[in-house]
């Protein structure tokens, strides 16, 4: 049977529990493609469509930290829930805990602040902090929840900026809740790599989670995310001929005097300063991986005169290409 201590260590509810399905039986009839396990309770029944998805198969999970592992998924699931409950764990776990909200409204509260979370709303609980939230009313109210670990934990939230604990917005996102349907697959499923891949989805939703925060800064400063998408695609792949910025505008079927400044708005650099650093990033790159000579890599990075490319590269590198390319030898044979 599950019992009210694993409803709470899960913090999907905290209420009585009349007849309730054995919980093999719960995971065994688990579908995927929706949350349909359902608790019938007889008269003014409630129904609790959740799923939930553990490492290690058991009822409990303590939320072990697994200091031997990069990424590693304990356990996630979804709640999704009609009725009033509580959830509080003052100790917090000992892994990290990110909710994301599907649908209602929850009541987050954090260093004695409460705050209402909505649909895109997402919270992240680092090991050890207090797990406190709320929902007041009968609506109806989903959220999508995953305890993960593991030393690379820091490493990859400062990468996606979510370093700090809190409370983030992305927006709704469907492709956020399909790549938790995506990890639950993989539990279900079990093969012998199911934890790498549901700690690849893991690191796409972290993604995703990103990028969906920065598309609606974008929109915020009236700026549209993707918008320089063809141009950039181009320069890259034409940065060793004579580029534009009339090419580059109608290429994004703007005036160049609002390409510039769209462009310095999202990349930082001027069109021209942009294509400059990268022909100078892809020559240092054959000094590092080729022998062929300076002339050789100037020609072919966009500069048939060497001296030129020589002077460009130093005052924006600090370095000569010779000496850069001579400091990248001391460098192997260092290694060596």
């Amino acid at each position: 049977m599950i019992y009210a201590e694993n409803r709470r260590n899960y913090g999907q509810i905290d209420c009585p529990a009349p007849t309730i399905l054995p919980a093999e039986r719960l995971r065994r009839t688990r579908n995927a493609s929706a949350a349909q396990d359902l608790l019938r309770l007889g008269k003014g029944a409630y129904r609790m469509n959740n799923e939930s998805y553990s490492r290690n198969n058991e009822l409990t999970d303590d939320g072990a930290a697994a200091d031997g592992q990069y990424l590693q998924i304990n356990c996630t699931g979804i709640c999704a829930m009609n009725r009033s409950f509580t959830t509080y764990r003052p100790q917090g776990r000992r892994d990290y805990y990110l909710l994301f909200m599907d649908r209602g409204t929850l009541e987050v509260i954090r260093e004695g602040q409460p705050q209402v979370i909505q649909p895109g709303h997402l919270v992240i609980f680092h090991p050890g902090e207090t797990q406190w939230y709320v929902k007041h009313d009968d609506s109806e109210m989903v959220y999508y929840w995953i305890h993960f670990t593991g030393y690379g934990v820091p490493e990859v939230l400062s990468g996606c900026g979510l370093a700090a604990a809190g409370i983030y917005y992305t927006g709704p996102r469907q492709d956020i809740t399909e790549a938790f349907r995506e990890i639950f697959q993989n539990f279900i499923g079990r093969d012998s790599c199911y934890e790498t891949a549901a700690a690849a989805q893991l690191l796409a939703i972290l993604v995703r989670i990103r990028r969906s925060i920065d598309e609606l800064e974008c929109t915020r400063r009236g700026l549209i995310a993707g918008r320089l998408k063809a141009s950039l695609n181009y320069i890259h792949s034409q940065y060793n001929r004579p580029i534009s910025v009339r090419e580059l505008a109608e290429l994004e079927h703007l005036s160049p005097s609002r390409y510039c400044w769209l462009f310095r708005q999202q990349m930082g650099l001027s069109p021209h300063d942009f294509i400059i650093d990268l022909r100078l990033r892809m020559a240092a790159d054959l000094m590092a991986k080729t022998d062929l000579s300076l002339k050789q890599i100037a020609h072919m990075v966009g500069y048939d005169d060497q001296l030129y490319f020589s002077r460009l590269f130093r005052s924006k590198r600090g370095l000569a290409p010779k000496h850069y390319a001579q400091s990248l030898l001391n460098l192997m044979d260092k290694e060596q």
